[in-house]
């Protein structure tokens, strides 16, 4: 009897969860996080994608439920950021599950600040990178379909000609930024970008960790650096709730700039449809204006 409940129990979770696994005829493709999503359905131009993590979820801490496990199981193909960011697709997602570490051909940066984690798993903050995880996808998506080769090699490099493009927008704002260093009001995910046109910044949170409350030692550096340099500009992550950026900017006057990391989106955003390409061009608007007199 216990038996035949516990049959009858995971035949109504699996149809439940059926609503949940994308249904059309050609291939499924699961994105663990936004911007993976946003690179492969600008890849395929259609609506076989699905996002795994929605908009207001914690990427640090997610877990699968039984439902996303279903429809990972029915998806030809499950691409995640990297085994730092994502751990559980280690421990919990098998050899059957046809996978792809978007990170795998990118150098990852040490991630002294955050005890989380060996590497800076923040790799697609790179314009660079995000071209290496385009061509990655690219390659995964062909592997699986290879009779629309033609199509997606085509997508792919449109893509990467706008992803080329951000790239060298974003060296020609730095090379001719004369505010030095960036003061950035909260937890800092964005190494990857600086490293990539060696410019200098100052963050409240050196990592992405759960730190909502800086240090006295903190949060004198920060406004010490504001004055001393008298900036009218500041930087902060996107969907912010930190107290402590609204008391600086009381006590120094500086007006507060997005730069967005792309860690999360809003779900306007996600309704709206907002991609990777257009979040990077506002993040130029930003440091522009920022950084450049």
């Amino acid at each position: 009897m216990k038996k035949l409940f516990l049959i009858l129990t995971t035949s109504l979770i699996l149809a439940g969860c059926a609503s949940n696994t994308p249904e059309n005829d050609g291939i499924s493709i699961v994105a663990t996080s936004y911007f993976t999503y946003d690179f492969a359905k600008a890849i395929t131009k259609e609506d076989n994608v699905t996002l795994l993590i929605l908009p207001g979820e914690d990427a640090h801490s997610f877990e699968p439920t039984v439902k996303d496990m279903v429809t990972l199981e029915a998806s030809d193909l499950l691409i995640y950021t990297n085994d730092d960011m994502e751990p559980w697709v280690a421990s919990q997602i098998g050899v059957n599950i046809n996978k792809l570490d978007a990170s795998e051909n990118i150098t990852y940066l040490s991630s002294d600040h955050d005890h989380d984690h060996h590497h800076d798993p923040h790799t697609w903050t790179s314009m660079k990178n995000a071209i290496t995880m385009v061509k990655s996808i690219r390659d995964a998506i062909i592997a699986i379909d290879p009779d629309a080769s033609e199509t997606y090699q085509t997508n792919a490099q449109a893509l990467i000609g706008e992803l080329e493009t951000l790239d060298a927008e974003y060296e020609n704002v730095f090379t001719n930024a004369n505010i030095e260093p960036l003061i950035f009001l909260g937890h800092f995910g964005l190494n990857y970008l600086m490293h990539d046109y060696h410019f200098e910044y100052i963050a409240l949170f050196e990592s992405m960790s759960h730190e909502s409350e800086p240090t006295i030692e903190q949060l004198t550096t920060i406004i010490d650096t504001i004055n001393a340099y008298d900036l009218q500009y500041v930087f902060v992550e996107e969907l912010s709730g930190l107290k402590i950026v609204e008391t600086i900017k009381e006590e120094t006057g500086v007006t507060a700039l997005e730069l967005n990391a792309m860690h999360n989106i809003s779900k306007e955003q996600y309704t709206n449809g907002v991609t990777f390409v257009e979040i990077q061009k506002e993040n130029i608007k930003n440091l522009r204006t920022g950084l450049v007199k």
